[in-house]
């Protein structure tokens, strides 16, 4: 057994897991060992770690943005924000918010009441 340090990049591991992945996915419970055993071998990733991964989907195209949906044009509103706060003297979001409320016409602050 050979008991040089090889460590892959990143890239190299999703490439090879990539290749395995299907193989994986379609062997029976005993070569399902031997490809887990081998995959942890040249990756050097814990047993579970290489469970997870060999048992998801692959593809992945990252994380979902959490929150609500954004339902304004970035492309009309950056500009006129980038005013109000170039007029603000660059100040925290919280403080142009509090004083557009302020102001006449201005949207409703979040604490008051109708």
């Amino acid at each position: 057994m050979v008991t040089e340090d090889l460590t892959m990049s990143l890239t190299s591991k999703r490439e090879y897991l990539a290749k395995i992945h299907g193989r994986y996915q379609r062997a029976g419970r005993p070569h399902k060992s031997r490809i887990l055993d081998e995959f942890c071998l040249n990756c050097g990733y814990h047993r579970k770690a290489a469970l997870r991964l060999l048992n998801r989907p692959l593809g992945g195209s990252g994380r979902k943005r959490s929150g609500p949906k954004i339902i304004y044009d970035p492309a009309e509103l950056l500009p006129v924000l980038k005013v109000v706060w170039l007029a603000s003297d660059r100040a925290a979001s919280s403080v142009v918010a509090m004083n557009c409320a302020r102001a006449p016409g201005g949207a409703p602050a979040k604490n008051d009441s109708p």
